[in-house]
């Protein structure tokens, strides 16, 4: 089901009626199949309700908070491991900027000196074919962190999507970010406080 387009369909609309406030509220017959497997798991946790109307069936979301609540909750890590490139190897403009490369376009808080993006495995492997990695003592010119999921996948301002740089970035002790986080969360009408109470 991860590739199927009626799941993808099926999990943007989840992902925006977090984000925008978005609600699918009307899902053609022939999208169902693909989807309706999984529907169980999302209504027993009650995120979403399934109706009718007339001959189509509908998929209403829950409340954004209570869904981004129930997603800091049940999120599992989002990135598998972070490598480093040299400065005249740095792939930095064809992937979206992660961490706080990308808070930094989200918020007021100032870009660390060592970019980062973030990529898939497929990605990565592809462009370690071309580039070599810097030793351990040298600078890095890029962080690269691999991301379980496409990073492209929602984001914008090439940026990671700011809902899963929250999650990755949740576990920074820094006060600095968690001020930075709250303000790129509230434009959004979100609360911070579920990252960190779970």
């Amino acid at each position: 089901l991860r590739n199927s387009a009626s799941l993808k369909k099926f999990t943007e609309g989840l992902a925006r009626a977090v984000s925008e406030g978005y609600t699918l509220r009307i899902v053609p017959q022939k999208l169902m199949g693909a989807v309706s497997r999984s529907l169980g798991r999302f209504q027993k946790g009650h995120l979403v309700s399934v109706g009718r109307s007339g001959r189509e069936r509908t998929i209403e979301f829950s409340d954004r908070n209570y869904l981004w609540s129930t997603l800091c909750r049940a999120a599992q890590p989002l990135i598998a491991r972070t490598h480093s490139f040299r400065s005249e190897d740095a792939p930095q403009d064809k992937y979206p900027v992660g961490s706080l490369t990308a808070l930094s376009r989200y918020s007021d808080l100032l870009p660390p000196g060592t970019p980062t993006v973030g990529m898939t495995r497929t990605e990565w492997l592809r462009l370690t074919r071309t580039r070599k990695q810097p030793p351990e003592r040298e600078i890095p010119g890029t962080q690269v962190e691999i991301w379980r999921i496409n990073p492209r996948y929602l984001g914008s301002r090439g940026a990671v999507n700011p809902l899963l740089l929250a999650l990755t970035c949740r576990r920074d002790p820094d006060e600095r970010v968690r001020i930075a986080i709250r303000e790129m969360l509230g434009k959004f009408g979100l609360e911070a406080d579920p990252l960190w109470n779970t």
